[in-house]
């Protein structure tokens, strides 16, 4: 019996397969890649490099956004470039020290989007000078991206964004400063300087048609409609969402193409021109599901609840708000989760439900309190305090002002 049971282990042994982690791909100079990547996937290579030698490496992507991470041979991250989004390409340039050089291709997004990407390398013996040029303008485009990051107000900011541009435009390389031109246009509009912004963008705008390069037409028009959108144009605002529509639409960026209808629905409400808005929300539902894009959908969903809660439909608010926390909660967006409990409380306290918006509106002042957002902490109170006032409840409501108007003096 012994005997039978240890041939049985030992062929379920055989039987069971380890998977191995597989080996990073070595790349060479000329050579092509074409590979399927997920949101959240690292697709890693090697690349074997002498001293001085100049790689440039070219990542077009299909479908989904992805991140080009190279590590040199002592274990430090040489650069990161991640400037474009799905249909554009990445470009990397580095003069190299010796040794063996790990990339990363790291897809951006949750495991349920999918794409693809087309990766090339070109490897020169040796960097020219116009080379060097060209890694002079990318470093300060990459230091000002990475500025922007921590600090988008720095006096430095758009300096280095300009020295980049001016030899972009010595070099002749138009893609390049159209690239420049738009983050210099979301420098300004974290400035609110939108005059800037929008001269920048419209420049950039110029360029990416010049060179036929719909993608980033579509992209920059969004920018320059954002700027309308933010001066309370909204008019010319839904102009230019309309455009993107069309491009992405045209260029069969399904993702893109969403988040446009998305943000003209924005618009609309904004507007006042609620059929318009929900029906724009309809259409953008469907296409973020189709590309999994599970946060868009549910701050479309939170928009789509806002038009309804404006126009008093309690049920169909209803219904939209509770899906949208349920999709907020399962990605961990809590900002999101609260803000969406808050509107969903409102509307349950307008028809009289007050202890569902009690139930509903308590998890949300958790999470404000959780994310030492104050603000949002203090409207939360308030909110509860109005819920308690309106059932009747006039101690615990006077309790929840006091708390608010504490809060509010605090951050004054």
């Amino acid at each position: 019996m012994l005997i039978k049971s240890l041939r049985l282990l030992f062929l379920i042994s055989l039987l069971t397969v380890v998977p191995q982690a597989q080996e990073p791909k070595i790349l060479s100079s000329g050579q092509t890649i074409e590979r399927e990547i997920t949101g959240g996937q690292d697709q890693n290579y090697k690349i074997e490099l002498t001293a001085n030698q100049f790689i440039r490496i070219r990542l077009d992507q299909h479908e989904l956004d992805a991140t080009l991470i190279l590590i040199a041979p002592d274990g430090k991250q040489a650069a990161e470039m991640n400037l474009t989004g799905s249909g554009e390409q990445e470009t990397l340039a580095l003069e190299a020290a010796a040794g063996t050089y790990k990339l990363t291709v790291r897809g951006i997004g949750t495991p349920k989007m999918a794409g693809s990407y087309r990766l090339e390398t070109i490897i020169q013996a040796s960097a020219s000078e116009a080379d060097r040029e060209y890694l002079t303008a990318q470093r300060l485009l990459l230091e000002a991206v990475e500025l922007a990051k921590q600090n988008p107000k720095p006096p430095q900011l758009i300096e280095k964004f300009e020295q980049s541009l001016a030899m972009w435009r010595t070099l002749n390389q138009p893609f390049w400063a159209a690239l420049t031109l738009k983050e210099i246009g979301k420098a300004y509009v974290s400035l609110k300087r939108y005059d800037k912004a929008i001269e920048s963008q419209e420049q950039a705008i110029a360029i990416s048609r010049e060179l036929k390069n719909r993608i980033r037409e579509g992209v920059v028009l969004y920018d320059l409609g954002l700027s309308y959108f933010n001066q309370q144009q909204y008019e010319k605002a839904t102009e230019y969402f309309r455009q993107c529509i069309t491009i992405f639409r045209e260029m069969k960026e399904r993702r893109r193409e969403g988040l446009m209808i998305y943000a003209l629905g924005n618009t609309q409400d904004r507007l006042v021109q609620p059929v318009n808005a929900i029906a724009s929300f309809e259409q953008a539902l469907p296409i973020l599901r189709e590309v999994n894009d599970r946060a868009f959908e549910g701050q479309a969903l939170l928009s789509l609840g806002n038009v309804y809660i404006n126009q008093g439909q309690s049920d169909k608010a209803i219904e939209v708000t509770e899906s949208a926390v349920m999709i907020f909660h399962e990605i961990k967006n809590y900002a999101s989760e609260g803000q969406a409990r808050v509107n969903l409380g409102i509307v349950y306290s307008r028809i009289g439900e007050s202890e569902k918006a009690i139930r509903t509106l308590e998890p949300a002042l958790a999470i404000f309190r959780e994310s030492k957002n104050r603000i949002q902490e203090a409207s939360t109170i308030n909110t509860l305090g109005l819920v308690y006032g309106g059932s009747g409840e006039t101690e615990k409501a006077i309790g929840y002002f006091e708390q608010s108007l504490a809060i509010g003096r605090e951050l004054k």
